[in-house]
């Protein structure tokens, strides 16, 4: 039986089997493959080794560029002959933009930091539809500290060069150990559709798949971080729920983890280290539409915003130089003691008038608002993904160490 043909009832099996358990046939399977064979496997199947979590992410790698070079060549041949619709224009100007190498930080021989110039790394891309990206900024070979961002609604491929500079800041905050991660690796909602937890339930599945897979190939001793933004905290508290590990996650601007989720404890990961961030003005995380602000939890660090840099509403946490953004790099790189923290108020932060806040009676209306959507979705069918069986976690408790990176 050929390679590709043992590669397809691979992928067959997998379908079935829970996130760990799949990994591990995946690495078992690549093990069994001399290099040759399996640089012949992603040439010959890119779209199914560039999406398989748990195989080596130099053949992700790889893979995933040959599948941007083969659909920019079409996308560029229909162009040429006249063909092209605006959507085909717009993506193909995108996928010219993913083809060109990119200049991140790096270190020299003796680890200082300095710019370096590589080709783009893909471990998921799907240019299909909206299409889906997930990029890799450093080295996850040798990074101590790994660190994955996970987007909200209304985002599609053409977003992904906003979406980077968030993560290489977050990177350089985090200092030149650490690797980031932009993981837009779901369709996110819009419209109606990003009232219902619906999508992010389904993203869960796919972020746990993927968490498991990581764990499986970076260093064995790296420390690991989730940040989930807007919906996509509810994606990644779900994920969480159903045994993605991680040693720090952290919520930032959140609508809530889901209705069932009243403390960090809820979440089922004792061994794991809960923030979350709340702006002032932060309508999202003022609504409850999904459940109860991490931000007001118990387990959960509140993490200070306000500083030199203003950071307010919904959008600017990740502001370069903000106290956002070095609270962020300071969990990535557990440097937990340098952590600030805030208690703020509801009604502080949305103040008008002594006693009056514009949030302050919005708050109550919308929390229920989303109850009550909630209850309509699971008289439909949508229901959160089941937690995961067993609270025995396969990596080691958060250590309080503190690794190097900018002085704050």
């Amino acid at each position: 039986m050929s390679n590709t043909d043992q590669l397809g009832l691979l992928m067959a099996r997998l379908r079935d089997l829970p996130a760990a358990e799949a990994v591990a046939e995946v690495r078992k399977y690549f093990e069994g493959l001399d290099r040759d064979a399996a640089i012949q496997l992603a040439d010959e199947r890119p779209d199914e080794v560039g999406e398989l979590d748990g195989a080596p992410i130099e053949l992700r790698y790889r893979a995933n560029h040959l599948r941007l070079t083969r659909d920019r060549n079409e996308l560029l041949a229909k162009s040429t002959a006249g063909e092209p619709s605006g959507h085909d224009e717009q993506r193909l100007r995108t996928l010219n933009r993913l083809m060109t190498p990119i200049t991140e930080l790096g270190t020299d021989q003796v680890g200082r930091p300095i710019p370096i110039q590589r080709e783009r790394q893909f471990l998921a891309l799907d240019n299909d539809g909206d299409g889906k990206v997930v990029e890799v900024f450093g080295d996850l070979r040798t990074a101590r500290n790994v660190a994955t961002s996970i987007n909200g609604i209304r985002v599609d491929e053409e977003d992904v060069f906003a979406y980077e500079n968030y993560v290489q800041a977050l990177r350089t905050e985090a200092g030149p150990e650490s690797a980031t991660i932009m993981w837009m690796g779901y369709d996110s909602p819009d419209g109606l559709d990003a009232a219902s937890p619906k999508v992010a339930y389904e993203a869960a599945d796919k972020f746990h798949r993927f968490s498991a897979g990581l764990n499986a190939v970076i260093r064995h001793d790296a420390r690991t971080t989730a940040l989930g933004h807007s919906y996509g905290s509810l994606v990644t508290a779900q994920a969480v729920r159903m045994g993605a590990e991680f040693d720090n996650v952290a919520f930032a601007g959140s609508p809530g983890l889901g209705q069932d989720i009243r403390t960090a404890a809820d979440l089922g990961a004792p061994n794991t280290r809960f923030f979350a961030a709340r702006a002032p003005g932060d309508y999202v995380s003022y609504s409850q539409w999904f459940g109860r602000d991490p931000a007001e939890m118990p387990g959960v660090v509140r993490l200070q915003t306000a500083g030199d840099v203003s950071v307010r509403g919904h959008l600017q946490y990740y502001r370069p130089n903000s106290e956002s953004l070095r609270n962020f790099g300071r969990i990535v790189r557990s440097d937990y003691h340098a952590i600030t923290e805030t208690g703020t108020s509801v009604g502080q932060e949305t103040r008008l008038a002594p006693g009056i806040s514009w949030a302050g009676p919005l708050r109550p209306i919308s929390t229920a608002a989303g109850k009550a959507f909630d209850g309509v979705a699971r008289l439909t069918g949508v229901r959160p993904p089941s937690p995961a069986t067993t609270t025995t976690s396969q990596r080691r408790p958060s250590e309080q160490c503190r690794q190097e990176g900018p002085t704050r």
